[in-house]
């Protein structure tokens, strides 16, 4: 759990921001984090699209010439 706008004596609910913590590793490296709670907030989502665009790259499906087999023959 992270505070939004960076202060942590602001303990309301709303200034309060629950990342994981590979979000929050993402978050520190990429400089996402902010004194304002909404570009915070903004930092988080794209921390999250960061390590979903990782993800997809991982699993990226065969290219044709690749050597793959096709089921219908090329």
């Amino acid at each position: 759990m992270i505070f939004a706008d960076g202060n942590r004596q602001n303990l309301k609910l709303t200034n309060l921001l629950l990342v994981s913590r590979s979000e929050l590793a993402v978050m520190n490296r990429r400089g996402l984090i902010f004194g304002n709670a909404e570009l915070t907030r903004a930092g988080k989502q794209v921390a999250d699209l960061k390590m979903l665009i990782a993800v997809r790259k991982k699993k990226k499906p065969p290219r044709k010439g690749d050597g793959a087999f096709r089921a219908d023959g090329e």
